[in-house]
């Protein structure tokens, strides 16, 4: 029974290994989506105008900008700000029941799962190791 449970951790250690890598370039060509987006709570012109807004900004800033994954189109309203950001109605994401993640977030996540199969796969190992060796004695 020993003899035979070693080789199987070890394959089950090569599985582990392999999803952590393909954990790991998925969860970074996911969080490579993201865009430097402004969120904003969009104003009537009118209004903008009275405060002195101008074309420059379609609401009132939530926040600072920050690089986003965002899945609703819709959200999108024209133009850009003046590093580049789009610029992203909030009540329209809430509307869709859209939440958007952090880049930072997708790689923390994608690193913390990465290093939890890969330290899997090194207990995998160690056990073939030991049921190996012990098969041998």
């Amino acid at each position: 029974m020993n003899a035979r449970l070693g080789p199987a951790l070890r394959a089950a250690a090569l599985g582990a290994a392999l999803l952590a890598l393909l954990t790991l370039i998925g969860g970074l060509w996911w969080a490579s989506q993201a865009q430097l987006v402004q969120l904003v709570r969009p104003e009537a012109a009118a209004t903008a105008s009275l405060f002195g807004d101008g074309p420059a900004s379609p609401g009132t800033p939530i926040g600072q900008p920050q690089r986003l994954l965002i899945r609703a189109p819709a959200a999108f309203l024209p133009g850009e700000g003046p590093r580049g950001e789009r610029f992203v109605s909030e009540p329209a994401l809430r509307a869709a029941g859209q939440y958007p993640l952090q880049e930072k977030t997708v790689r923390l996540v994608t690193v913390l799962a990465s290093a939890g199969l890969l330290g899997a796969a090194a207990l995998l190992m160690a056990g073939s190791w030991w049921f190996q060796r012990r098969a041998h004695t």
